[in-house]
C-alpha cells in the first residue's frame, strides 16, 4: 500500500528532470531539464556541464544519463488507449483461439484511433477467415463442433482436455472426440458474431457470419439442450447419447444468451441444486467430483461466464451469490490469487499467482 501520495499538481513544462553527478566537489550536469545551470550556481556555487550535452552521442558510445542517446520523453507523441471490454463479444486476436476458454474478448479502441484500429482489422481479417476455416474443417462433425485432438505424449482423453482448456475435466471421460460440446459451439456463436463486426468496420459483407452465427444459435437450443437433466450437456453425435455430466460449461448459452426463457429457468434451477454457490468444475453430485485439477475445484473463468449467464437472464441474486463467494475466497487468499480453489473449502490450489483468474476476479468486479 502507498502511505502518502504528493499532488505537485499539473506539470508546468513538458521537458526531462535534470540530471547532475554530485561525486567530486564540482556538479556535472549530465542532461539538461527545467533546473539550469544557473539554478544550480545559486546554491552549489560552480557548476559543469559535460561535454555529451553539447555534443551528438555516437552508436557504442557510454553515457551517464538516460535520455542523451535515445529517444525518451515523447510528451506530445499522439497516445492510443487500447482496453478490453467484453460487450462487443468480438474477437479479434488469433491467439484468442488458443485457449477456448477466452474467446469474444475483443479490444475497442478510442474514437481517435478508429483509423489505427480498422487497419489492423484490415490486415488481420483474412488470417481470422482461416482460423474460422481450421475450426469448420477440423473440429466439426455434421451442423456442430467437437474438440479433438492428434496422438502424441499424453493419453488421447488428456489430448482433447488440452484442445479445450479444461485438461483432465470430468467432461472427457467418456468419447470425448465424438462429443458437440457445448462451450466450444457456444464460442463458435461469439466468433461468427465477431466475424460479422469486424466484416462491417471494413464495410465488407457479413451477411454469411450472421447466417452462420444464427443457425449455430438454433442448433445449441435444438440439440444440446438435456431434457432429463434440465440443462445443457455435452452430446455424442455418432449414438445421439447425452452426456449425464453438468458442469459450468452447462450454462454458456446463458452467456451468450442464445438459451430461451424457459430453459434458463431450468438451468437456474440446476445451478443452484447441483452447484451451489462455488461454482465446481463439475456437479457437486457427479461420482467423479473430487479436489483434482479441472474434476472439481472452481476456475474463475468457466465460474465466471456461467454466474454472468444467469445473470444476463435475470437471476441477479443466484449470479450475485456465485461472485460474492469467489471473491471472498479470493480476499482470503492474502497476497495470492490461486490457479484455483477447492469449491467445497475456498482453499487456493495449484499456482499461487495465476494470470486469468487475475484477469476474471476484475471482470467479476468490473462487467458483472
Amino acid at each position: 500500500k502507498v502511505s502518502a501520495i504528493v499532488d505537485g499538481g499539473e506539470t508546468q513544462i513538458g521537458l526531462e528532470s535534470t540530471v547532475v553527478k554530485v561525486v567530486d566537489e564540482v556538479p556535472v550536469i549530465l542532461r539538461p531539464g527545467k533546473i539550469t545551470p544557473e539554478d544550480l550556481e545559486k546554491v552549489a556555487g560552480k557548476v559543469i556541464v559535460d561535454n555529451k550535452v553539447f555534443e551528438k552521442v555516437v552508436e557504442n558510445e557510454n553515457v551517464e544519463s538516460p535520455g542523451m542517446k535515445y529517444k525518451h520523453y515523447a510528451p506530445e507523441t499522439k497516445c492510443t488507449l487500447v482496453y478490453y471490454e467484453n460487450d462487443l463479444e468480438t474477437a479479434i486476436d488469433p491467439d484468442v483461439f488458443v485457449s477456448t476458454n477466452l474467446f469474444g474478448f475483443t479490444p475497442q479502441i478510442f474514437e481517435d484511433a478508429d483509423y489505427y484500429f480498422k487497419e489492423f482489422l484490415r490486415r488481420m481479417y483474412n488470417r481470422l477467415v482461416k482460423n474460422v476455416e481450421f475450426w469448420e474443417t477440423k473440429r466439426k462433425s455434421g451442423d456442430m463442433f467437437h474438440y479433438d485432438t492428434l496422438p502424441g505424449d499424453y493419453a488421447f482423453e488428456h489430448g482433447v482436455g488440452m484442445d479445450s482448456g479444461w485438461d483432465n475435466s470430468v467432461r472427457w471421460d467418456k468419447n470425448p472426440d465424438k462429443l458437440w460440446a457445448v462451450d466450444l459451439n457456444c464460442f463458435m456463436v461469439m466468433t461468427y458474431r465477431s466475424m460479422e463486426y469486424i466484416a462491417s468496420e471494413l464495410s465488407e459483407d457479413g451477411s454469411v457470419w450472421k447466417s452462420k452465427a444464427e443457425k449455430l444459435s438454433k442448433d445449441i437450443e435444438e440439440n444440446l439442450w438435456n431434457d432429463k437433466l434440465g440443462c445443457y450437456t455435452e452430446r455424442n453425435y455418432v449414438t445421439g447419447e447425452f452426456s449425464d455430466v453438468l458442469s459450468p460449461a452447462s450454462f454458456m448459452p446463458l452467456y451468450i444468451e442464445v438459451a430461451s426463457q424457459e430453459h434458463a429457468m431450468q438451468a437456474e434451477k440446476a445451478a443452484v441444486e447441483k452447484f451451489g454457490y462455488g461454482m465446481p468444475t463439475v456437479s457437486y453430485d457427479n461420482p467423479n467430483y473430487s479436489r483434482d485439477y479441472w474434476r472439481g475445484p472452481t476456475w474463475l473463468n468457466v465460474a465466471y461466464f456461467a454466474a454472468k449467464g444467469l445473470k444476463n437472464y435475470g437471476f441477479s441474486d443466484t449470479a450475485d451469490k456465485i461472485k460474492q463467494t469467489i471473491l471472498g475466497w479470493v480476499e482470503n487468499d492474502g497476497d495470492k490469487i490461486h490457479e484455483n480453489y477447492d469449491s467445497k473449502t475456498g482453499e487456493g490450489l495449484c499456482a499461487e499467482y495465476f494470470s486469468w483468474s487475475a484477469v476474471f476476479v476484475i471482470e467479476f468486479i468490473l462487467n458483472f
